[in-house]
């Protein structure tokens, strides 16, 4: 009997880390024929054949020469040595290979609207209804040093007359320097400097509403930078307990989740950090250039290693640190459970880690909430804790849920180039009041119309090609007003075609990680997995009306896009008066 074995016995390059780093830039491809094909880069097109184009793609990742020729070699055993090294070094000459150090010089662009460095910002709080939760914020801003001295100012959106009053009975009692803002006074001088946008002006400034309160917040900060808290935030950051330093240039989809016992293990968690307020501070408003000079990339050579530029076009010159992010730990601020089924396979693993836990993290879980490293994120998606206020940026939908994921939807389609940087740390959440989730599957997918106007604006970002914010503004008002303009058939078409995609993506996803997580899941777990999976089946199958959440009491195609026709345009006349308004707002018509 005769066995044959076959394996790699060449030598593997060995790393060098003074070795120069080159990677492959984006381009278009298209092909000739006859084995040729046209690539197409910013700097013009290359005519090359399908196999250095073969070649090229093998060099995404920053690495060096010898590890590319390394890489291709196993592809193309028999090409030579020479012949590989020869079209490797015509990449280069070609600008179609680009080294570490020129690719960070192509991100030296500076951005005008950079903030200066070491601008205080103003301390801004949210407040509804909670004199208990707004005590505790004020009593931990006051025993933290890192903020000492920086003005307090309080959005009030509570209801309750005597809410009211005992806010601003704790404002003056807290002993720091805090006021509440005087919003209508300024709305007033907003309105009166713009009198053709005073119904848009009411719309996004005047009533009560998270957004509205959002809105307020940058009204009264524009200008400067804003430091945003809910009043059911305890204000003491903590680094995360597997904190990892540097900067993930790279973009995540989810966000680590780690659950805990009990609540008070969840805000204990990880270490106090008196440096992360100026962390946020350095890097809030800088362009990517000088975040990456303060990250020490630029001057460590070897530091982009395994980076593929040519996937990650948020990296480019003239990108801007527009707002920064916290992590939360304590209290989830989430309505359903349904998505810790969707979270990646660590945080599922705490998730399910013994069925006492699993239960109480279904119900009203204690967590935590953000990276184990500092990353980029493309848009805000929850509260941002800093937000540069002295240029352009989205405004917050003024009513309804996810209006920061709607502000961070909106501030990417006006300026591409804006980005977020989350921190390795989280801030507690500790609401007064407890929240119930209901079972896995209760409920079947169903986003708000804020949701939906999200998912719409990413959809259409990059149909969008004009640099004047004001013109971007525009174009998308008139996709707004062109949808709503719909034929009511057309319409609810549209509609049930998003449900559908929600609905079917959701299953998509589930079905993944069930497979992922194999057979020797818990069964309870798989249960309730199941469960969420069947009743979105199920809302497939339904050949009912297209309601989107908080819309059950309209029971008729036509009431139904008579609202929505009239949400839609409510929010193009908002997108379209936005950057005058802001820009009245940074000049100081509000003051």
């Amino acid at each position: 009997m005769e066995f044959q074995y076959s394996f790699d016995a060449s030598p593997k390059p060995r790393i060098d880390p003074n070795a120069t780093l080159y990677a492959s830039v984006a381009g278009m491809a298209a092909d000739l024929g006859n084995g040729e094909c046209v690539f197409r880069t910013e700097g013009g097109p290359h005519v090359m054949t399908t196999q250095v184009l073969g070649a090229l793609d093998r060099c995404r990742a920053f690495k060096s020469i010898d590890e590319h020729i390394d890489t291709i070699r196993q592809i193309l055993p028999n090409v030579p040595l020479d012949g590989i090294k020869r079209v490797l070094d015509g990449l280069v000459g070609r600008k179609l290979l680009v080294s570490e150090a020129d690719y960070l010089a192509s991100l030296d662009a500076a951005h005008t609207g950079a903030t200066e460095a070491g601008q205080d910002p103003n301390l801004v709080i949210r407040a509804c209804d909670r004199p208990e939760a707004l005590k505790q914020c004020l009593a931990s801003l006051k025993e933290a040093a890192s903020v000492q001295g920086l003005p307090v100012q309080l959005i009030d959106d509570s209801r309750d007359s005597a809410a009211l009053r005992a806010h601003q009975q704790l404002l003056a009692d807290c002993g720091l320097n805090a006021r509440v803002f005087e919003a209508e006074a300024a709305i007033g001088k907003l309105k009166k400097a713009l009198p053709e946008h005073q119904s848009v002006i009411d719309d996004l400034f005047s009533g009560h509403g998270n957004g509205r309160a959002f809105n307020r917040a940058l009204l009264a900060t524009a200008g400067r930078t804003l430091a945003l808290l809910d009043d059911d935030f305890v204000y003491r950051l903590h680094r995360h307990p597997e904190y990892q330093p540097g900067l993930e240039l790279g973009l995540s989809s989810n966000l680590p989740v780690r659950f805990f016992d009990r609540l008070g293990a969840a805000l204990d968690a990880g270490q106090d950090d008196a440096d992360a307020f100026v962390a946020h501070q350095r890097r809030c408003g800088q362009s990517l250039a000088t975040l990456l000079q303060i990250e020490g990339m630029k001057s460590q050579k070897g530091s982009l290693r395994g980076l593929e530029p040519s996937t990650l076009p948020h990296l480019r010159a003239g990108a801007r640190i527009v707002a920064t992010v916290n992590g939360h730990r304590g209290r989830s601020g989430s309505t359903r459970c349904e998505g810790f089924f969707e979270i990646d396979a660590a945080s599922r693993a705490s998730f399910m880690s013994n069925r006492d836990q699993y239960l109480r993290a279904i119900e009203n879980p204690a967590l935590w909430v953000g990276p184990t490293k500092a990353q980029l994120a493309r848009r805000v998606n929850f509260l941002p804790f800093l937000v540069d206020t002295t240029g352009m940026l989205g405004f917050a939908a003024p009513t309804g849920r996810s209006e920061d994921a709607f502000f961070g939807a909106i501030t990417q389609l006006l300026l591409p180039e804006s980005l977020v940087w989350m921190s390795a740390h989280a801030i507690a959440h500790q609401p007064p009041e407890e929240r119930k989730f209901a079972k896995p599957g209760a409920e079947v997918e169903r986003p708000g119309f804020n949701t939906f106007l999200v998912d719409y604006a990413l959809n259409r970002v990059g149909d969008l090609r004009a640099a004047s914010v004001a013109q971007r503004a525009q174009g998308f008002a008139a996709m707004l007003e062109d949808l709503a303009d719909s034929e009511q058939q057309a319409l609810l078409y549209f509609v049930a075609e998003y449900l559908q995609f929600r609905r079917s993506d959701l299953i998509h996803s589930l079905q993944g990680i069930a497979a992922e997580a194999g057979p020797q899941a818990p069964i309870y777990w798989q249960a309730d997995l199941r469960e969420i999976i069947v009743a979105n089946g199920k809302a497939l199958a339904q050949n009912e009306l297209p309601r989107l959440a908080g819309e059950q009491h309209l029971d008729s195609a036509a009431t139904l896009c008579a609202h929505w026709r009239h949400e839609l345009r409510r929010h193009a006349a908002a997108v379209r008066a936005w950057p005058t308004i802001w820009q009245a707002a940074l000049q100081g018509a509000a003051r």
